[in-house]
């Protein structure tokens, strides 16, 4: 190998080395969002599986939307619907 060589191969396992040692560090954001998604992740896949078990065709999703809209609103949004038709926007 040449010096060339050599030195992108150091870089990169300096790089990827610090990455390891950065990714280990506790982060507060990182460890809140991780609880957050522990508390959530059973709701959103019940969710997730009623919207498959009810499915309805595209442009006709009436049913989803009203279940969509009332999740939202059990969020704390401010939901407007019939945006376009049965879309709608959460704020």
């Amino acid at each position: 190998m040449n010096s060339h060589m050599y030195k992108k191969t150091f870089i990169c396992v300096v790089v990827l080395g610090l990455g390891f040692v950065l990714g280990q560090a506790a982060d507060p954001v990182r460890d809140r969002v991780v609880k957050g998604v522990g508390i959530e992740l059973p709701s959103l896949v019940s969710l997730y599986k009623h919207f498959h078990a009810n499915p309805e065709l595209s442009f006709m999703e009436a049913e989803t939307a009203k279940r969509l809209a009332a999740e939202l609103r059990l969020a704390g949004l401010t939901v407007t619907t019939g945006v376009g038709g049965h879309g709608l926007v959460g704020v």
